[in-house]
């Protein structure tokens, strides 16, 4: 019965694919025209001109090399090629920084630092969940172009009630095959991104428990994401074209008022408090943007996960349900 949507899903995800192949490429002319930045050369570019080489000695999959940079520090570096590079830096300019102890993990990217050394990897473990969390906000995109399913319906309202369904059945298959391909889409990103790594570097995938509940989160974000776009849109017939263009700037500059601290005035204060109570129904809000360094997270990203994930279904119930409720009281 919903064979129309499932047309409109076909149709995103083709264009998808190929601005994902179109990307792709474009990744594999940067690779190419960098491939010197990934050689055998790659390393003097790493620590600086002007370093010296010490000692260099064969180990399992690649070569350690010591360097003594122009600085005085000395940099002992691993390089295993295609399956990444790691190292130590000692040396005066560390122990002038007197850093204390901390860990920076970006992705397979990571640092830590204490107060006589600094250590880097650049190949570690690539959580599959943490990268599909990163697409969170490319999920909504699509959640976006597939959204206002029941207002599309009101356009042709009369020929809606003459299918051999409940109204509210045929609604919950539209629900579910836009979710359906919202799900897709994400998981077609996920591998062009896993595809666009391994140009430069063999991925080390693993799945921990921590990335498969960020990965859950972005699911039921973007699912919330949707439904809330459905129930603001059930009982419109026209215009909610312009009306969905308008709600991703306010569902960003909400949560992001709700961060800026205006309790100077009574009037700041208020405004304060109206927006962090807003924020609470944007699923952009609990958007989690950062892995392993300080957090910059929109609105209530911070939360823990399973309370995250426990907040954003209730919201994707809550809007689902009222786009329901609010269409079947629409008249023809």
């Amino acid at each position: 019965m919903a064979y129309v949507e499932w047309l409109r899903v076909k149709k995103t995800l083709i264009v998808l694919s190929i601005v994902l192949a179109a990307l792709f490429l474009i990744v594999v002319v940067v690779r190419i025209s960098a491939n010197s930045e990934f050689g055998p050369g790659r390393l003097n570019s790493m620590i600086g001109s002007g370093a010296t080489v010490v000692s260099t000695q064969p180990v399992p999959g690649g070569t350690r090399t010591v360097y003594k940079a122009a600085n005085g520090d000395t940099v002992t570096v691993t390089d295993r090629g295609a399956d990444g590079v790691s190292g130590i830096v000692t040396g005066p300019t560390v122990d002038a920084k007197k850093s204390k102890n901390q860990h920076v993990r970006i992705g397979p990217f990571s640092m830590t630092a204490s107060k006589s050394e600094v250590e880097f990897e650049t190949n570690g473990p690539l959580d599959v969940g943490m990268v599909f969390a990163y697409l969170t906000l490319f999920g909504a995109i699509i959640a976006t172009v597939l959204a206002a399913p029941l207002a599309r319906e009101n356009e042709r309202l009369e020929v809606a009630w003459t299918k051999p369904v409940d109204r509210t059945l045929y609604a919950l298959q539209l629900y579910g095959v836009d979710i359906a391909g919202i799900l897709a889409a994400m998981l077609m990103m996920l591998v062009a991104c896993i595809a666009a790594y391994t140009l430069f570097q063999i991925p080390h995938l693993t799945l921990t428990s921590d990335g498969a509940l960020h990965a859950l989160a972005a699911i039921v974000a973007c699912t919330a994401w949707y439904t809330m776009y459905a129930a603001l849109t059930s009982w419109m017939k026209r215009g909610f074209g312009a009306f969905i263009g308008i709600a991703w700037p306010v569902g960003i500059f909400v949560p992001g008022l709700a961060l800026i601290p205006m309790t100077g005035t009574a009037v700041g204060a208020t405004f304060h408090w109206f927006f962090q109570i807003i924020s609470v129904l944007d699923p952009l809000a609990y958007v989690h943007l950062t892995s392993g360094i300080p957090r910059h997270d929109i609105g209530l990203g911070g939360i823990d996960e399973p309370l995250k994930i426990l907040i954003l279904a209730a919201l994707a119930l809550v809007y689902a349900g009222a786009g329901l409720i609010e269409w079947r009281r629409v008249e023809a």
